[in-house]
């Protein structure tokens, strides 16, 4: 027998990471094919007797063995579950199988028998026992099963259950409503009591997937009762043109209808734009300009906003000609308009015609140099003329820009500009002052990732300026300041490529071992914790709704404008972090903490049980429903630690990802890889590895490829959805699924919902990746950015400024999103193969020249 109290401490901790791995190996989730989004195999503990029965009863029902698991849970199963005091989830099972094995009287005595008895799941009895009653129209049981559940505790009643209880309520009262027997003013009661139950919940309900559902049922209330809400039918017309509610709406939404009663509601061109956009970019441009041409035979609109649209339109399907063809019928009467010219600036832009488009908007900006548009007009001029080199027009519109808007965001990223092209020009020197002046403007600010003239990218380049000029040893300096970034940041690891191509430069052992912990002070050390913090809260919250930029905005303006707005117009269910005053700093996780299964906190005993056991028995609904919020609830560190190591076992790896990035972002930045491994990789885990392995060796992608990408995409959570409607751990497109289906895996009858199952999607991600390396050349930033924006967009990219290095090329991209986008995908690519093969050096393409040639074919839009 090993006796640990004679070892040395080394040799100890030794022996207990063997025996944590060696649990680990035991407990580890495998991943399924075919299932729901967010479902895992869960491989209990051998001491949850209940979790264990309940993995056999969800193996059968999965096998389509339904009723042979129900006669296991009527028989000794059920006896095993009451025994370890599962009855409650024993007949929550039940009754469920019951319900899909269509033995309703059955079903109906299980929830009666369950219904008015304390226990630990009596909310999701209870919500299902009304879901129940509902379809087979027990109208008063249902209406006092969701009553009930309303009624219960805050505390224990997940949010997403109470709005979807909420709305399966209203449902049932609307029922009563359109009952034929009742009189008109018992039926506007019933219609009365819908809208005062749907309007208080309106704000919350917008967090969850069902609001536009909520939205409809809401308006159709109001429409019972001969009461316009035009605001609330404008939202759904516009921003949710896709939901099944309204799949017959047209363009005219004062012809649209529910139940047969016109909405008396009137669009503005606005909303309008806004429908026709969201169809575009969903991938319906068809359907967009069958709408366009509905108005036009209305005359709603005059011909130039129609055509407008129409353009818009056209661009998006890649027919920029065309669009060019249309737009010029207006030249004669709108040439004198910004709006004429900055559509033309637009579309000369997409046909590679920058010298057209940078005096197009310049043109725009003359008309009206006072206007709204106006500073956005001048830095898409400047930003043309930077785009087609031509850096002496560019220098005359960024320094107007500069001096004209001061400090505005708008100003600082012209200033960035007039260096960075000092810099391409061989102007070293100007490049040099003009970082120093941005610095000196950057002192108290806040340093954040993705600001365009952020202080780790100056100092990056000012390096790169200083090499230039033969100034070696600033230049060094600089790079081994960034190179001890603890947060392993993206101009950190630029800079340990940069020294390590240096001849002549000795890095130290430590400075050798990328993502080693590195002597940095104290108050360095904390804002930067602050810093990655707050990041990586933005990160993870534009990730739950990420865009897809399927438009090609000019500038980093116009596709930060683009982001914002599909981002801000569809909220993202709430994904509740720890504020950065909450985090821990101290201490680190050990192997024992890991293997942790108990809570100290009491109130978050029962939940945590429940949520184990949902999970167990498949109901991957009701697990999200609880996780949302639970794990931000949680105060105590150890328990947040327990909390994290659990929601990675059950699969839930967006929301354990969060802690360790959050949470822990003091203990993980202090120790480095070497000394907090356990916190860095719950923050960047092989999500769903029994997936994605198979999907990696028969397209030959690297794992770490797809685990970036799926980071910087969906941030592991299967269920996300963007506003535009890329889905799942990929954020596909259904239309770019369809074309993966049918033109790279040769398979007809492919349905949206696939990309929602991890399996599905992650195949579906890793043949599109293939495609795109093949295309490529195994380049992984390009591969990135061609994910990001488009294959298409990149060949015109390489066509421009493919002869630069690769860190160069990065910094051109024009692209915001898609620049951000790439150096994300790096950093994330780099920590991966730190952590998991120890990879120190593969990524040294970083510093060389791109080396990938463009293609000859057309690039106005992705051709399959």
């Amino acid at each position: 027998m090993l006796d640990l109290k004679r070892m040395d401490s080394t040799a100890r901790m030794s022996i207990l990471r063997v025996l944590v791995t060696i649990l680990t190996l035991v407990f580890v989730d495998h991943a399924e094919g075919g299932r729901s989004a967010a479902s895992v195999i869960l491989v209990p503990p051998p001491s949850d007797a209940i979790a264990e029965v309940l993995v056999k009863v969800r193996e059968l029902v999965k096998k389509g063995e339904a009723d042979v698991a129900l006669k296991r849970l009527q028989s000794d199963w059920g006896k095993q579950l009451v025994q370890a005091q599962g009855e409650p989830i024993a007949a929550y099972t039940r009754a469920r199988i019951m319900e899909e094995l269509k033995r309703d009287g059955e079903a109906a005595a299980e929830y009666t028998k369950f219904a008015e008895r304390k226990n630990s799941l009596e909310p999701h009895m209870r919500f299902a026992a009304g879901r129940f009653y509902a379809r087979t129209e027990q109208i008063e049981l249902a209406k006092s099963s969701f009553a009930a559940v309303l009624a219960g505790d805050r505390r224990e009643v997940p949010i997403a259950m109470r709005i979807r209880a909420t709305l399966e309520l209203a449902r049932v009262m609307a029922k009563q409503a359109e009952i034929k027997t009742i009189t008109p003013k018992e039926s506007a009661k019933h219609w009365r009591q819908v809208v005062s139950l749907l309007q208080p919940s309106l704000k919350a309900a917008r967090s969850q997937d069902i609001y536009p559902t909520f939205l409809f049922d809401l308006l159709r209330a109001k429409r019972m009762l001969n009461l316009s809400d035009c605001r609330l039918a404008r939202d759904l017309f516009s921003k949710y043109p896709s939901a099944n509610e309204i799949a017959g709406w047209g363009p005219l939404l004062p012809k649209n209808k529910i139940d047969e009663m016109k909405l008396s509601c009137a669009a503005t061109a606005k909303d309008i734009q806004t429908r026709l956009r969201r169809l575009q970019l969903s991938g319906a441009v068809a359907r967009s300009i069958q709408e366009i041409h509905e108005l036009k035979a209305a005359g709603v609109f005059d011909s130039w906003t129609l055509d407008s649209f129409e353009i818009g339109a056209l661009l998006s399907n890649g027919q920029n000609q065309d669009a060019m063809a249309l737009l010029m019928k207006h030249s004669a009467e709108q040439k004198s308009r910004p709006q004429f010219w900055n559509l033309f600036g637009r579309v000369t832009s997409r046909l590679g015609d920058f010298a057209a488009s940078a005096g197009a908007y310049k043109k725009s900006y003359s008309l009206a140099p006072r206007g709204k548009a106006a500073s956005d007009a001048l830095f898409n001029s400047a930003f043309a003329s930077y785009q087609m080199q031509d850096y002496d027009g560019a220098e005359d519109g960024f320094t107007l820009l500069s001096s004209r808007y001061g400090k505005a965001k708008i100003a600082r990223d012209a200033r960035w500009h007039l260096a960075w092209m000092s810099y391409l020009r061989g102007d070293f020197d100007t490049a040099l002052a003009r970082w120093q002046a941005l610095l000196n403007e950057s002192s108290g600010r806040r340093r954040v990732r993705a600001d365009t003239a952020s202080i780790d990218r100056i100092q990056y380049w000012t390096a790169a300026a200083l090499l230039r000029l033969n100034r070696e040893k600033e230049a060094v300096e600089i790079l081994r300041k960034l190179l001890r970034d603890p947060a392993i940041d993206y101009y950190a690891i630029l800079a340990w490529y940069r020294l390590k191509s240096m001849p002549g430069v000795v890095l130290s052992s430590a400075e050798a071992r990328l993502g080693t912990k590195l002597v940095v002070a104290e108050e360095e050390l904390k804002a930067k914790i602050e810093d990655e913090a707050t990041d990586a809260k933005s990160e993870i919250a534009k990730s739950i709704s990420p865009v897809i930029i399927a438009e090609a905005p000019v500038s980093d303006i116009a596709a930060d404008e683009e982001d914002e707005a599909a981002a801000a117009a569809e909220p993202a269910e709430e994904t509740a972090v720890p504020s950065v005053d909450e985090i821990s700093v101290n201490g680190s996780i050990s192997p024992v903490d890991i293997g942790r299964i108990d809570v100290s906190d009491p109130a978050l005993k029962p939940r945590l049980t429940r949520v184990r056991q949902l999970y167990a028995a498949g109901f991957n609904d009701e697990t999200r429903w609880e996780l949302q919020n639970l794990d931000a609830s949680v105060r105590n560190a150890a328990d947040r630690r327990m909390m994290m190591s659990e929601l990675h076992r059950m699969g839930r790896f967006d929301r354990s990802s969060t802690l360790g990035e959050l949470a822990f972002s003091g203990p993980r930045l202090r120790g480095g890889i070497d000394g907090a491994r356990e916190l860095w990789e719950f923050a960047y885990p092989r999500a769903w590895q029994e997936s994605v392995a198979p999907a990696a060796k028969a397209t030959r992608v690297d794992e770490e490829i797809i685990w970036s990408i799926m980071r910087a995409e969906s941030h592991y959570r299967a269920e996300a959805r963007s506003p535009v409607g890329a889905m799942g751990l990929m954020q596909i497109m259904p239309f770019t699924g369809e074309r993966v289906a049918s033109q790279l895996f040769g398979k007809n009858g492919f349905r949206p919902s696939d990309l929602l199952d991890p399996e599905s999607n992650i195949r579906f991600g890793a043949r599109y990746l293939q495609r795109l390396q093949e295309k490529m050349g195994g380049s992984v930033p390009l591969i990135a950015a061609s994910y990001n924006a488009g294959p298409h967009r990149v060949q015109t990219w390489l066509k421009g400024f493919g002869a630069l290095r690769m860190d160069e090329f990065i910094e051109h991209i024009p692209f915001a999103e898609t620049r951000n986008y790439v150096k994300k995908v790096t950093r994330n690519l780099q920590i991966y193969r730190l952590l998991y093969r120890e990879d120190r050096g593969s990524l040294n393409w970083l510093v060389r020249p791109v080396g990938v040639a463009p293609d000859g074919g057309p690039n106005a839009l992705e051709v399959w």
